[in-house]
């Protein structure tokens, strides 16, 4: 009973993403899904409080929770692509069929690549097994119907970036499940000529394949290779502190100013440039915004979390973070709140599971949660009914 109380704190929060905004409000507004994720938390922390006292034995474990709950949830959004490709559903955008629950396919398809690397692991997992309970049955299906579900949009959505992050992904946790280093030491001693041999072919392949995906959409890549190339610059006038929280805008216009001031730039700069709204890459974002000092910390702390989870078999939790990562190279996943949670829930639960380590993560997702929905309740909703100015409303 304790673990389908926490099962429910947990989709709760993490459902943001499918859910449905209401009519009078832009469905690419990200206030409204702030102020459900301020609510929700604190529904999920009072929910998990039942889990961490009666759930001893551990029938169930956070980490299986978030996986099942991501799992169930990529299944919706992609029957939702599905029922939109064949106009069954309409688009919450008027220039792309595809975008889910989401307002752009870009977003849309990050979100089932994240999910990818989890049913594949489900899957891999369960298939080994011999003899499974109709429990057990139930997820092997379901693990491999979302799976190919997520297969069969992916493509549609034509997003390089999605593409690029499943491969990774799945590649990955792949390659844990057959140990690959130990398969690549093996076939380096019998082949070794071979392996060379491979290397150049593989190395060949690579090169032509992204090359192939780069002028799929050239304009859009030669649009953010712009957007990169800024960012730079933004960050050179403020390396270790960055501009502070919420002025990459700010930065972003004042070194594309300066940088077109020098008139050194090319005429497809000139026409790809314009005023983002974000990096279109993450790692420059957050650089941006808060100095490299603070970047290198963050992604010291990812690479032990992965190492961690690694080294606790949570393969699926990390994959589904490894795909974020690849994703943010060239997306803005970290603006959306309902993938940006889904992001730290992914971390928060790769570790052992234990009383202390799951209580840890308990209380400061609550804690968190508590500030969140006291100021989203008082500055948002304070939007919706008019009573600060229409500015505000683009935080």
């Amino acid at each position: 009973m304790a673990g389908l109380i926490a099962l429910l704190g947990v989709a709760l929060i993490l459902c943001v993403v499918a859910f449905p905004t209401p009519n009078d409000i832009s469905v690419g507004e990200m206030a409204y899904q702030k102020l459900w994720l301020g609510r929700m938390t604190v529904v999920f922390a009072v929910c998990c409080l039942p889990f961490l006292c009666l759930n001893k034995k551990q029938y169930l474990s956070f980490p299986s929770i978030v996986t099942w709950v991501l799992i169930i949830l990529g299944g919706i959004e992609a029957i939702w692509g599905l029922r939109q490709i064949y106009g069954f559903a309409v688009s919450n955008h008027s220039l792309y069929a595809l975008t889910g629950s989401f307002y752009n396919p870009g977003p849309y398809s990050g979100y089932l690549a994240m999910i990818f690397p989890l049913c594949l692991h489900e899957w891999l997992n369960l298939k080994e097994k011999t003899e499974r309970t109709w429990i057990e049955q139930g997820k092997y299906y379901m693990a491999l119907g979302v799976m190919l579900l997520i297969l069969c949009v992916l493509p549609a959505g034509m997003s390089r970036s999605a593409w690029i992050a499943a491969a990774v992904s799945g590649a990955w946790v792949y390659g844990m499940h057959i140990s690959w280093g130990s398969k690549l030491k093996e076939i380096r001693k019998i082949y070794k000529r071979k392996v060379v041999l491979a290397c150049i072919a593989g190395s060949i392949i690579f090169i032509v394949i992204g090359y192939s995906l780069f002028q799929l959409k050239a304009t859009s890549a030669n649009g953010r290779l712009f957007m990169w190339k800024i960012s730079t610059l933004a960050i050179a006038e403020s390396p270790l502190i960055g501009h502070g929280t919420g002025n990459f805008v700010s930065a972003y216009g004042r070194a594309q100013e300066s940088y077109f001031a020098n008139e050194e730039y090319s005429e497809t700069e000139e026409l790809v440039a314009g005023s983002p709204e974000c990096a279109f890459n993450e790692y420059l974002q957050v650089a941006t915004e808060y100095g490299i000092p603070f970047l290198f910390v963050v992604l010291l702390i990812i690479a032990f979390c992965l190492w961690k989870g690694s080294r606790e078999g949570r393969i699926g939790l990390c994959g589904g973070i490894i795909a974020v990562l690849v994703f943010a190279f060239s997306s803005y996943p970290m603006q959306i709140p309902g993938f940006a949670v889904t992001f730290y829930f992914l971390h928060a639960f790769l570790q052992r599971r234990n009383f202390s380590m799951e209580s840890l993560g308990c209380l400061c997702l609550f804690g968190a949660g508590c500030l969140l929905c006291i100021y989203e309740i008082i500055v948002v909703e304070s939007v919706f009914v008019g009573l600060v100015p229409s500015g505000v409303n683009n935080y």
